[in-house]
């Protein structure tokens, strides 16, 4: 019988993901998937976990039973249950219910039906940048891109939507436990309002579709929570792609130059910048509800646990030369992680739901 190695007994001091971290994790990254435990980390709002980055562990992880996602009596007990009840803390057959109630709100029956609409506001916003002869990326583009066309498939209106983006600035920041408390419970609020709103007159729009479709099979609670994860959610990852995915380029010239010379390169290529530098650099939180067993390295029941998709793309088990940005790098990987892990339908890539100084990584732990 192979030894395990427990992770955390005695416990050694939790290793703060702090900025330094968020900024640039790959040497963290690197250090804590070739050690003999698996680390324990601490995120800023308080909750330690113990941190897998390995890809394999992290397959494992994302599909076994043994790991569960719904984490909301943990977060009753910390005070932080608002706006958590959503598929991303939630198992089979909740997370099935809950995904497909919520899946109309973004699809409205029509697959295909946001193509057009998208590059109506990305050509919108080209052409401002184009007469304003130059741009700051992320204002300019990437935040008012995704958070448009969630706002306009969910039902927001125009004139809260830069109220919308203070939130989620709130959220994304972290700032402090309070301004997350602060801007959490007015987002609840204002989501709340919304839903009533579209439940008392509907209109074509994903909110009202939410309703309609959530009508005796799911709270409101779950309705404005739902509400939640599709307007945050669904614009955070895309914001992270476009300015990881620049910065990464910019910083690769020869790999841009090579882009621009074989545009149909253009989905490999997007494969490899979602890989190289994740737009979710940690999964949603979750806990072991008995022991699970990793190649000799053991997650204790009851434990608290984070996936690391930034450190399992840079595995070199799976991905020659990991810390290389190659577009013309093919998926010769292992099956890739199962989907348990995803929220609904988002635009972060063409196709597919899609992991900023301040921009470049995503602060939020989905």
């Amino acid at each position: 019988m192979s030894r395990l190695t427990v992770a955390g007994r005695p416990r050694a001091p939790a290793v703060l993901l702090d900025d330094g971290f968020m900024q640039d994790p790959y040497p963290y990254l690197d250090r804590f998937r070739e050690a003999d435990t698996f680390p324990r980390v601490r995120l800023r709002y308080g909750i330690s976990a113990l941190l897998v980055s390995r890809y394999t562990d992290a397959q494992r992880v994302l599909e076994s039973p043994a790991v569960s996602k719904d984490i909301r009596p943990a977060l009753r007990m910390l005070d932080r249950e608002v706006l958590s009840a959503h598929m991303l803390n939630a198992d089979p057959p909740e997370h099935t219910r809950l995904r497909r109630l919520a899946a109309p709100a973004v699809s409205h029956g029509r697959p295909g039906r946001w193509t057009p609409v998208i590059e109506e506001i990305a050509g919108g916003l080209l052409d401002r940048i184009a007469r304003q002869g130059g741009a700051d990326l992320i204002t300019d583009l990437a935040l008012p891109l995704p958070i448009t066309l969630m706002c306009r498939m969910l039902g927001v209106p125009e004139a809260d939507r830069e109220l919308v983006v203070a939130f989620s600035n709130d959220l994304v920041l972290q700032a402090s436990q309070e301004s997350v408390a602060r801007a959490t419970a007015r987002l609840g609020r204002y989501l709340a309002d919304l839903v009533d709103r579209r439940q008392a007159d509907p209109r074509d729009d994903g909110l009202s579709l939410l309703a309609a479709h959530g009508a005796g099979e799911m709270s409101r609670t779950e309705l404005v929570s739902t509400a939640f994860l599709l307007l945050f959610a669904g614009h955070e990852t895309t914001v992270n792609l476009i300015g990881n995915g620049v910065l990464a380029l910019l910083q690769h010239p020869d790999q841009l130059a090579r882009l621009r010379a074989e545009p149909a390169l253009l989905p490999r290529a997007v494969e490899e910048l979602l890989r190289y530098d994740s737009p979710v650099s940690l999964a949603t939180i979750r806990y072991t509800t008995t022991d699970l067993d990793l190649d000799g390295r053991l997650l204790p029941k009851g434990r608290f646990v984070l996936v690391s998709l930034a450190g399992a793309n840079r595995d070199g088990r799976a991905f020659p030369d990991p810390g290389t940005l190659d577009i013309g790098r093919l998926a010769a990987r292992p099956a890739p992680p199962p989907r348990r892990q995803c929220a609904a339908p988002t635009p972060g890539r063409p196709t597919s739901a899609a992991p900023g100084r301040g921009w470049r990584r995503s602060r939020r732990s989905w």
